[in-house]
């Protein structure tokens, strides 16, 4: 029997460095199977922060000799099927570089050895444990030396990771189960104070969430700012720990900021990079709405709505309605705004949703009626008349 066109694997191949050769986030089709892109010369590819090609059958990906700043994680959201990933000869950001580090064991531990390396990958450490029970702690990228100590008096003779602490379990020849972690509240105030590694405590605070840098984090945040390193100072406040940075103040820095001719606005810069890390809150979502409104481009609303990228407030909804009803009463719904989504079926004249609404949300709706005809729900609310009453069961 004959293929169907949708067996047929769907290649797309180019060789960059013509004038006319660009790459269109319109050719990344769901149908593709294959993707390769080869540079004839330093030709630069920039994938656009946030976005994800829609494509679930891509198995091969590659990207011979170009030059990549960097690929979000959101690249790769709908690729489930990719096996094949090459990025040989590729320019931009520099690779992970392998990192050397001496073990400095104390007099009386003169014959101890390692017997055991777990890494932490929620606070991106590295442990070292030894027979006689020493622990040695580096971090990860850098593989500086934050902490030694004795976590037993005894041999150890086994090692697991505690994934959920980040942290190792540890037996010795007694038999006694020991349980090591980082303690959050102090680590990140002894790396910055005890081992007066600024840059270091920052770091972990970034990646484990954890308090004691916010004096620091803001103090470097300025800096960057100061020095116009925009994109540095985005990725700063996106990884900020405990979202410190994430506030309106952040928000009305970058939009102060005077627009370059030909270059990305910061502001855009600081959204991208937030919607390549997750989820914005109520603020950001309807800052960054409110420019896309303006723009007329909708279909960014929709798309970050369905990879649910925004938070959705009443007042999101009321921005997207100036555009289009039916999202604005999707974000209503999600929102809870109750009488906003109970005006908009009246509206329709979709009395039946109402009832079927107000029985998901938990609310008692009384209807009005005039002379034994049900009052029209628009006609009350455009005069500013109490229609609806609520009340929770």
């Amino acid at each position: 029997p004959e293929s169907s066109r949708d067996d047929v694997p769907r290649f797309l191949v180019k060789s960059l460095g013509q004038e006319d050769s660009k790459v269109t986030q319109e050719e990344w089709t769901e149908d593709l199977h294959v993707v390769s892109f080869y540079a004839q010369s330093s030709k630069e590819i920039e994938i656009p922060p946030a976005w994800s090609p829609n494509c679930p059958k891509l198995s091969t990906l590659l990207l011979s000799n170009v030059y990549i700043k960097e690929i979000p994680d959101s690249f790769f959201q709908h690729m489930w099927g990719l096996k094949v990933l090459n990025l040989s000869r590729c320019r931009g950001k520099p690779s992970f570089t392998k990192k050397q580090a001496d073990l400095f064991f104390p007099p009386d531990f003169a014959d101890d050895f390692p017997v055991a390396m777990q890494i932490s990958h929620k606070y991106s450490l590295i442990y070292v444990i030894t027979k006689l029970g020493l622990l040695f702690v580096y971090d990860l990228e850098t593989a500086t030396a934050v902490y030694r100590n004795r976590t037993s008096p005894d041999p150890i003779f086994l090692t697991s990771e505690a994934t959920s602490v980040g942290g190792f379990y540890a037996i010795n020849r007694r038999g006694q189960v020991l349980l090591a972690t980082v303690n959050e509240a102090t680590i990140v105030p002894f790396v910055s104070g005890q081992l007066n590694n600024l840059e270091l405590a920052v770091n972990l605070a970034k990646r484990g969430n954890l308090p004691g840098a916010e004096n620091l984090v803001v103090q470097r945040f300025q800096e960057l700012f100061a020095q116009t390193k925009y994109k540095e100072a985005a990725e700063l406040a996106a990884e900020s720990p405990r979202g410190i940075l994430r506030t309106p103040d952040t928000v009305a820095k970058f939009q102060s900021v005077p627009v370059q001719a030909g270059q990305t606005p910061p502001l855009l810069q600081y959204f991208g990079t937030l919607l390549t890390r997750g989820k914005l809150n109520a603020f950001e979502s309807l800052e960054l709405s409110r420019l896309v409104v303006n723009q007329n481009k909708k279909n960014l609303l929709e798309n970050w709505l369905a990879e649910d990228k925004l938070e959705c407030s009443e007042e999101l909804g009321d921005l997207v309605k100036t555009v289009d009803n039916d999202l604005a009463l999707k974000i209503h719904i999600k929102a809870r705004a109750t009488p906003k989504v109970v005006a908009a079926f009246a509206e329709r004249r979709e009395f039946d949703k109402i009832l079927i609404y107000s029985k998901q949300v938990s609310v008692i709706i009384k209807f009005m009626f005039t002379h034994g005809m049900l009052s029209l729900p628009i006609l009350l609310i455009s005069s500013r008349q109490m229609l609806v009453s609520y009340c929770c069961h």
